[in-house]
C-alpha cells in the first residue's frame, strides 16, 4: 500500500513541478507586457463562496486571455487598470512580473520526499 501511495505522490509532484517550471521560466525569461484589464470575471470578494480562484480578462495582440491570481494581488487588480505581466514565446504561460515560485518548489520537494519515503518504507508483516 505504501508503494502505491508513494508512487502517486512522486508522479503528481513531478507533473506539477513541470507546470510550475514553465511558469518559472516565463517569470525569468519571458517578454514583459503591459496590458489593460478588460473585465474581472471572478472578483476577490467571492473567493470564499466561489469554487474558482479570482480571475481577470485582458486583451493582448487582439486575443482575449484569462489570468487567475492569488488573493494577495487583489489590491492591485482593478478594471481598466494597466498592469505588467510576463508571457512566454508560445503564449501559453502568463505570470505577474513579480510572481515568486520558491514556496511552490519547497512544497513540491517536500511532497516528492514524502513519496520517496513512502515508496521505500517497509510494510509491517501481520
Amino acid at each position: 500500500m505504501y508503494r502505491i501511495i508513494g508512487s502517486i505522490l512522486i508522479i503528481l509532484s513531478i507533473m506539477t513541478f513541470w507546470g510550475r517550471f514553465q511558469n518559472y521560466k516565463t517569470a525569468n525569461f519571458g517578454d514583459e507586457i503591459v496590458v489593460k484589464i478588460v473585465e474581472i470575471t471572478v472578483p476577490c470578494n467571492l473567493k470564499a463562496s466561489y469554487p474558482h480562484k479570482p480571475c481577470f480578462q485582458f486583451v493582448f495582440e487582439n486575443q482575449l486571455y484569462f489570468k487567475e491570481f492569488k488573493s494577495h494581488y487583489c489590491k492591485i487588480i482593478e478594471r481598466d487598470k494597466l498592469i505588467k505581466l510576463k508571457i512566454n514565446d508560445d503564449r501559453t504561460s502568463i505570470v505577474f512580473s513579480n510572481e515568486n515560485f520558491i514556496l511552490d518548489y519547497f512544497s513540491l520537494s517536500t511532497i516528492f520526499l514524502v513519496g520517496i519515503y513512502s515508496f521505500f518504507k517497509k510494510e509491517k508483516q501481520t
